[in-house]
């Protein structure tokens, strides 16, 4: 490339004469242009010589390509011993069919011999092409010399020689590329044949015609050697024979020419397939649209009616939340109430601790009392013993009514911390026995009554009591007064003593008293409490009454938007499940079509004989299955993209088993091919019919009649597959996807319902162990009350 480069850059010669007078300047220019023509001899001569290296290092490099041709055809002739030895082989595996093995073998020999003897041709004129490169190297030295003394020719020569070296270098670069892949196909081809040959057993007929398309392809590839090692020869040539090269170049021109009218019909097929394609997925397009805006619809409409229960939804989640705040805000004040009470109960139990302390107190007085009332019944008479003796049993009555309140007062206080304690747990389970709310409420009304009328007992007895103890105070005012004056042995210091202490057990008495309406008020209290806390509770078990219609309300809107969610979801998924089982089957089973072409012999107006009919029908039919043809179908379909029908034996294979032909008339063939896919078969049958008319038309040399092939009609399928099971593979993967959500949601749901029974199984046995630790706090006070009673009767 550098010494083409120099080349190319190299100078053009010219004439350096002047015209006009002569001149010492005109001299001098004149010896400069001499000069200078002298360098560009020079220049000339080193290009010529960088040259001749050049050419010899590519004779050099072609004389290694003609050995590696020969080790191509050593190989070539030890593959056909292999091919001898595998025919020996099968002709001894073949019992059945040995007469046909032998003729087959017998042929094969024979080819086996043309090959060898083509063989032999090609090493021959590869001889003949070295000794022309011989002559043409003596040539070449003599045309050197030429172009020294000429330079003008030389120059112009050069690089003419410079372009025509270019134009060999890339045509022998194709020719090797050319050889590599024929020397790929033969070992492929080679390879193909070792398969076949190693299942004879089983399939003789097949692998011996195998063979013979084979040995033919490589008789063709030997013509194709043949072909390229002279167009090689001539190539060379070109170099001193113009003339030659542009006969030669005529003639690629006029192949190109042919190739390329072949592959504007290529082209115009091509573009009509297109138009289809287009037109039809214009049609696919307004259906799919069509369908899309169905689903949009459909799906506008089911998010409306989801947007409508959701809003439905949120209003009973709404209402639910506003009947929770207000149980809430009930909860809280029934606290603040608890709280409330826990407050006066606390005050009361120190009431009651006081009025304890106060009764101990009169009691310890009361003592001290009746001792003074013993000293003095030895100083008094009958009736002060009398009146004291009423005095001692009154205050031992009073001493033990003051002892059952207290009693009572204690036993009340111990029912407020209790009640408290069964609000707290009444506010807990609230939530769960709301249905026994009403039956205990009406308990709680009649133990609340009865409550009531104890402490009207109560009452009647304190002011009984009170009555009783006014009535002793007046007995002893009376004593007092009536005696006013003094026995004979008391003095003024004991009767003013006697008068204190009296007047000092009267105020402890009215105390007690005071202190006993007290704590019976505050016990009132309290039991008004207990039955506002027990009306509250008859409200907290009407509000959860609401608070479960309101659940129940929201639990059946949910239920009905749910019911709409699962339909939905369910066509969502078909749908899904429909879509891709489509596509999957699409691409794994697609539908059988059937394409048909015609070809028909054109002989440009001439009235064709019978005769040359009936050679042009005999030769297309031979040529349908030619080995020649299917290499050329293989190379063609490699080129438009089906790859598993590059090799000539997988074309052979398609044509026979899914190609058909018939002739309706002498100059007409009709082939009809069937496959998978529409555009696909079609593709494959268009590439077979053009290949089959282009050499067709190339061989005509070869032919008795020269009429030209020509397609008269494209291959073109049919609107219906001849076999469709997709609608069978798609119902089965739509069945099987929905069977595996079924049993998945089923999976899920039983899971859900088992954890919701247990927590509800959970949640209704604390209910009833709430239940079975309730204790009505007005039934806990009657029971204790009589079994106080119990005891002060024991």
């Amino acid at each position: 490339k550098a010494g083409r480069e120099d080349s190319r850059g190299g100078p053009k010669t010219g004439s350096g004469t002047g015209r006009g007078r002569p001149s010492n300047d005109a001299v001098v220019r004149a010896l400069a242009e001499v000069e200078q023509t002298l360098e560009r001899l020079k220049q000339v001569r080193n290009e010529r010589a960088e040259a001749e290296e050049r050419f010899k290092t590519e004779l050099a490099d072609r004389d290694r390509q003609i050995e590696a041709l020969q080790t191509e055809r050593r190989e070539e002739k030890a593959r056909l011993t292999k091919l001898e030895a595998k025919i020996a082989a099968i002709e001894a595996a073949s019992g059945a069919s040995q007469e046909q093995a032998e003729a087959k073998a017998t042929g094969l020999e024979t080819e086996r011999d043309e090959v060898i003897k083509k063989l032999e041709t090609l090493e021959r004129q590869l001889t003949q092409t070295e000794a022309i490169l011989d002559d043409e190297r003596a040539d070449r030295a003599l045309a050197e010399s030429k172009l020294v003394l000429t330079a003008e020719a030389a120059s112009s020569e050069a690089d003419t020689l410079r372009e025509q070296l270019e134009n060999a270098e890339e045509k022998a670069s194709k020719l090797t590329k050319a050889r590599e892949q024929e020397l790929a196909e033969a070992q492929t081809a080679a390879d193909t044949l070792r398969e076949q040959f190693t299942a004879a057993e089983n399939a003789s007929k097949e692998q011996v015609t195998a063979l013979h398309g084979t040995i033919e392809a490589l008789e063709a590839r030997a013509d194709e050697a043949e072909h390229q090692v002279a167009e090689l020869h001539s190539r060379e040539e070109e170099t001193s024979l113009q003339a030659a090269e542009a006969l030669k170049h005529a003639e690629v021109a006029e192949t190109q020419l042919k190739e390329a009218t072949t592959r504007l019909g290529t082209l115009e097929l091509t573009l009509t397939t297109k138009t289809g394609e287009a037109d039809e997925a214009v049609q696919n397009a307004s259906i799919l649209i069509g369908k899309v805006a169905e689903q949009d619809a459909e799906l506008a409409r089911l998010q409306a009616e989801l947007a409508e229960a959701k809003a439905t939804a949120d209003e009973q989640q709404l209402a639910l939340t506003e009947q929770d705040a207000s149980a809430e805000s009930a909860m809280a004040e029934l606290r603040s109430e608890v709280e409330r009470l826990e407050t006066e109960a606390a005050t009361l139990r120190e009431s009651c601790e006081a009025a304890t302390t106060a009764a101990t107190e009169s009691e310890r007085q009361s003592q001290a009392i009746a001792a003074e009332l013993e000293a003095l019944r030895s100083e008094s008479d009958q009736h002060t013993d009398a009146i004291r003796a009423e005095m001692g049993e009154t205050l031992e009555a009073e001493r033990e009514r003051t002892r059952e309140l207290t009693e009572k007062l204690d036993m009340a206080a111990d029912r407020l911390v209790e009640l408290q304690t069964a609000l707290d747990a009444w506010e807990e389970s609230a939530g769960q026995d709301g249905s026994q709310a009403p039956a205990q409420a009406g308990a709680n009304d009649e133990a609340v009554a009865e409550l009531t009328s104890q402490l009207d007992q109560l009452r009647e007895q304190l002011a009984q009591t009170e009555l009783h103890r006014d009535q002793a105070c007046r007995e002893l005012d009376q004593i007092a007064l009536d005696k006013g004056h003094p026995s004979e042995h008391w003095d003024d210091e004991q009767i003013t003593l006697r008068r204190r202490r009296l007047r000092r057990y009267r105020s402890l008495l009215r105390e007690h008293a005071q202190k006993s309406a007290a704590a019976e008020e505050v016990l009132v209290q309290r039991i008004q409490m207990c039955d506002e806390v027990l009306s509250r509770r008859r409200e907290l078990a009407e509000a959860r009454q609401i608070i479960e219609k309101a659940h129940k309300k929201i639990a059946s809107g949910k239920a009905r938007s749910g019911a709409a969610a699962a339909v939905f979801f369910g066509l969502a998924i078909v749908t899904v499940l429909s879509g891709l089982s489509w596509a999957t089957v699409t691409r794994l089973f697609p539908p059988t079509y059937a394409a048909s072409a015609v070809i028909g012999a054109d002989f440009d107006g001439i009235a064709p004989e019978p005769g040359e009919l009936e050679a042009w029908q005999t030769f297309h039919e031979q040529l349908l299955y030619d080995p020649n043809i299917m290499v050329r179908v293989g190379d063609r379909m490699k080129q438009r993209g089906f790859i598993n029908l590059s090799h000539p034996t997988a074309v052979k294979n398609m044509l026979q088993s899914d190609m058909t032909w018939s002739s309706p008339e002498p100059s007409t063939l009709v082939i009809e091919m069937r496959g998978q896919g529409r555009e696909a078969t079609q593709r494959k049958l268009d590439t077979y019919v053009t290949t089959i008319s282009t050499e067709a038309n190339a061989l005509r040399q070869r032919r008795s009649e020269s009429s030209t092939t020509v397609v008269l009609e494209r291959a073109k399928t049919g609107a219906e597959p001849i076999h469709d099971e997709r609608l069978q593979q798609a119902g089965i993967g739509v069945a099987a996807g929905t069977l595996f959500c079924f049993i998945l949601w089923f999976g899920l749901w039983h899971r859900m319902v088992k954890s919701k029974a247990a927590f509800e199984n959970t949640t209704e046995i604390e209910g009833l162990l709430e239940e079975a630790r309730w204790v009505d706090p007005i039934e806990q006070i009657m029971s204790g009350r009589d079994q106080d009673g119990d005891n002060r009767a024991a």
